[in-house]
């Protein structure tokens, strides 16, 4: 990763005294520095990987732990990379209306999910005019939340009351439920 400039790698866990985690967070320094990364990476049904050389002690710390991992060669692995740009957390702007009354908490949303998504598929119950994923203060990556305004208290009572729409995450094959529960949706797996 050095070919693309400083970058920060967070391994989580890794601090706890157990084997790190399958994934890790690299945070480049600009986005320019990402894309050129991107272009390094083979596309394989709208899904981002790359292979990845591991040194031997961080290679016999997570050997068969990667979720998409095969073995290439000596210590190497095809890695699956999720790109998130922080634009995509934000769609419109608060208009200056009472935003408590006309908003929704979203919860348990898969990480690729994009602001635009959200507002794409919740205007089936009226105009929505923000929305704004939730971001981790260290990795600037989603957490999995987000609130979204309606203009009105209409769109959200309308949305409420339906308690369940479904849901197809871009690049996914895992088609999504969401359901709401005093002011918070869920999303849950489809059976």
């Amino acid at each position: 990763m050095r070919e693309f400039g400083r970058v920060e790698v967070d391994w989580p866990n890794k601090d706890a005294g157990k084997q790190p985690s399958r994934f890790c967070f690299v945070e480049f320094e600009d986005e320019y520095q990402v894309f050129r990364y991107l272009i390094k990476c083979q596309m394989i049904h709208g899904r981002f990987f790359n292979h990845v050389k591991l040194g031997k002690k961080m290679f016999q710390m997570i050997h068969g732990r990667f979720l998409n991992h095969v073995k290439l060669g000596k210590k190497m692995f095809q890695v699956e990379c999720k790109p998130f740009f922080i634009k995509n957390s934000r769609f419109g702007c608060d208009d200056g209306h009472d935003v408590d009354t006309r908003s929704v908490f979203l919860g348990g949303l898969p990480r690729e999910t994009t602001a635009f998504d959200l507002q794409q598929l919740l205007s089936i119950f009226g105009e929505v005019t923000q929305v704004v994923i939730d971001l981790h203060h260290s990795t600037n990556y989603p957490r999995g939340t987000a609130v979204v305004t309606f203009r009105d208290v209409e769109s959200v009572k309308a949305a409420i009351y339906a308690r369940i729409v479904q849901y197809l995450p871009t690049n996914s094959h895992v088609c999504r439920n969401v359901s709401e529960c005093s002011n918070i949706v869920e999303f849950n797996s489809c059976f």
